[in-house]
């Protein structure tokens, strides 16, 4: 299941943040947001209902990569023993993997408000930091601040306390702080004709 399950959620995993950026952005690449904040005009709604509609997409895109990955491995494994181990902690933790892409997705969105550089900034700047997190002196920080090491055994192992810190610690830092970094700006950002 676990190997399975890896190649499986891959393509959620890299189109649904492209998906939430794609959301937030077009508010301000196609000139809609003069009607949508004329008719809500408190800012924080309007990206509220977007996350959560992100969250949606990537509730039924998960459901439909794992009931795809478990009819594979039902089909595949013949009744095998150990092809359905740890079965229900994965899924919990590939919920909370495409969630955390899906999410930060949306906060790069929301931080540059437009779709080619946050497109760039999404897949740029946690390789440069992998390839920073190489040097020596970052070598103790690496696991707590790069997203590749610490989510990558989400869908592939189930997580230890120390692992789940760590996971903690990179979505603050390259979920939460850029989405509140992005609520901040799209509520006070001018909108132009």
């Amino acid at each position: 299941f676990v190997a399975l399950l890896d190649a499986g959620l891959l393509p959620a995993a890299v189109l649904l943040p492209v998906a939430g950026i794609l959301l937030v952005t077009s508010e301000w690449s196609q000139r809609t947001g003069m009607i949508t904040f004329a008719l809500v005009p408190v800012r924080s709604r309007v990206l509220g209902a977007k996350l959560l509609a992100s969250l949606v997409l990537t509730a039924v895109v998960g459901t439909i990569s794992v009931a795809v990955v478990a009819v594979g491995v039902l089909v595949g494994s013949g009744g095998a023993e150990g092809a359905w181990s740890d079965v229900a902690p994965l899924i919990g933790q590939s919920a909370v993997y495409l969630m955390g892409g899906t999410v930060t997705g949306v906060a790069f969105g929301a931080v540059v408000l437009s779709s080619a550089p946050a497109l760039v900034a999404l897949f740029a700047l946690p390789i440069a930091w992998s390839a920073l997190a190489t040097l020596r002196f970052l070598a103790d920080a690496a696991p707590w601040l790069d997203t590749r090491l610490a989510l990558a055994p989400l869908h592939q192992q189930v997580l230890s306390g120390a692992q789940w810190a760590h996971v903690g610690t990179a979505l603050a830092l390259w979920m939460l702080l850029p989405l509140l970094l992005g609520t901040w700006r799209i509520t006070r950002r001018e909108l132009t004709i």
